[in-house]
């Protein structure tokens, strides 16, 4: 893979590896998260959860006669435009099964971390961009393997933030390969749901933008 990409993953796992293993974290691991529905324990373990589909789509053949879909069309999907979203689809499911994994307590879930990053970060290096994986959604889709890594790395940053705030921990500098990944998909996502001329004048005009065009997830 792009030893770009592949730099970014690893530098998105290390602030996570960094935050799963700190004592404020685990502190605060039974008590509610700086995300609904997810205790400080549960989410952290959802990193992991996330961190290991990685592996799995690793470990099955690569998918064929299965549609191909960009960034847009598989992660884009994950927007939430109403908070009643939450309660239906994967989203009950994914909270279910990070508390679950929460409950091995935060050495286990660091050290299963630490050891599906470190096996993940050779393997990545030998695989091609193109090598198509299997996608949760759309269902029965693929993607490319740079697209499918580009969103874990984008489930690392996003939660290292809720895990940091949720330690009491807020404002702190995001690893600037990982931001820059991060960055670019999100501008992908924000142009092909709400067009050009609206992201510029998000970025640009307060008194003409629409409201909520930035947010992607």
């Amino acid at each position: 893979m792009d030893g770009t990409v592949v730099a970014a993953f690893g530098s998105a796992a290390d602030l996570a590896g960094e935050l799963l293993r700190s004592a404020a974290v685990g502190e605060r691991w039974k008590e509610g998260s700086a995300v609904e529905g997810f205790s400080v324990g549960g989410l952290a373990a959802h990193m992991v959860g996330a961190t290991l589909r990685l592996q799995r789509v690793l470990d099955e053949a690569p998918p064929e006669g299965s549609p191909v879909v960009t960034l847009t069309g598989c992660y884009g999907l994950n927007r939430v435009n109403d908070p009643a979203e939450l309660e239906t689809g994967m989203h009950p499911l994914i909270r279910a099964d990070g508390e679950r994994r929460a409950a091995m307590g935060q050495e286990a879930v660091a050290g299963k971390f630490a050891a599906v990053v470190s096996g993940l970060l050779p393997r990545l290096a030998t695989e091609s961009d193109e090598r198509l994986v299997p996608v949760l959604q759309p269902q029965g889709a693929a993607t490319t393997l740079r697209v499918y890594v580009v969103t874990r790395i984008i489930e690392l940053l996003v939660h290292s933030d809720d895990l940091a705030v949720s330690a009491g921990r807020d404002g702190f500098a995001l690893p600037r390969e990982a931001a820059d990944v991060v960055m670019l998909a999100f501008l992908e996502l924000a142009r092909e749901r709400a067009g050009d001329l609206a992201v510029m004048r998000a970025f640009t005009r307060r008194e003409r933008q629409a409201p909520d065009i930035l947010r992607v997830l």
